[in-house]
């Protein structure tokens, strides 16, 4: 499981449209995370976890991130 326990933190809202198998695919995930973390989250953690692990393993993303701050 790539989630590991997610962090209570303040949230800012995010409206946005998901193909319906994706969404499915979301809600077993928060399922099996609650069976391995013992704590019930909603899909939009779920979705948040997620996207930042993707964020943080995109190279090409970092280096863009890490170059911006020397300017």
């Amino acid at each position: 499981m790539l989630l590991g326990k997610i962090k209570k933190e303040v949230r800012v809202p995010l409206s946005l449209k998901l193909e319906e198998g994706l969404t499915a695919q979301l809600e077993d995930y928060k399922k099996l995370y609650q069976e391995v973390h013992g704590e019930e989250i909603d899909v939009t953690q779920v979705v948040e976890g997620l996207l930042t692990i993707a964020l943080k393993k995109d190279r090409a993303f970092q280096k863009y991130l890490k170059e911006k701050k020397s300017e």
